[in-house]
């Protein structure tokens, strides 16, 4: 019994690293500087479930122990939305609809996002992305196929990684305007 608590723990702070170095990412300045992403609060909600999205999608290769990695990652996401709310003054009764929702539009991001990652052509992965990244604005052609570039970069650049690495709170992202990704921004 002990030792399922410790391995809990021990996969709970795992997941603390994974989410401190994917938050770390979505807050890229690059993205806002160079790819002309708004500095928005919806914008870095956008970014910021991109990327846990990103390292659910590595973790989803490791079975049961990526499952239940994956699972305390989304449960840190949750509960760093609640806090959020609470520091950007919402109240009490109305912080728990709008984390319901929060995690409403996660759960559809997770879904357009892998099922456009999954397809050979990257014009469904550039239209998810320019959707939610871009709300109301209309991306340049060359921007909404560079974070797809990037997208698939860092999905398949965390998917090479070792399961201890990313435990371990490395996540080896691209750089968000690099000209490896195919297209400059």
């Amino acid at each position: 019994m002990l030792e399922w608590f410790s391995k809990r723990r021990s996969r709970r702070h795992a997941a603390r690293r994974i989410y401190d170095a994917v938050v770390g990412q979505a807050r890229n300045p690059v993205f806002y500087r160079e790819l002309g992403i708004a500095d928005r609060l919806e914008t870095r909600f956008e970014l910021l479930v991109l990327h846990v999205f990103l390292a659910l999608d590595r973790l989803q290769q490791d079975g049961t122990e990526g499952a239940a990695l994956g699972q305390e990652l989304v449960d840190a996401f949750v509960s760093d939305m609640d806090t959020t709310m609470r520091e950007l003054g919402v109240g009490d009764i109305s912080v728990a609809k709008k984390v319901r929702h929060a995690a409403a539009v996660f759960r559809e991001r997770l879904h357009d996002y892998g099922k456009a990652l999954a397809q050979p052509d990257s014009g469904p992965l550039e239209t998810a992305l320019a959707e939610a990244v871009f709300p109301g604005d209309t991306p340049s052609p060359e921007t909404a196929a560079h974070l797809a570039g990037y997208t698939r970069a860092a999905a398949l650049g965390l998917r090479r990684q070792a399961l201890s690495d990313l435990s371990a709170g490395r996540l080896d992202f691209p750089e968000p305007a690099g000209e490896a990704l195919g297209t400059t921004p």
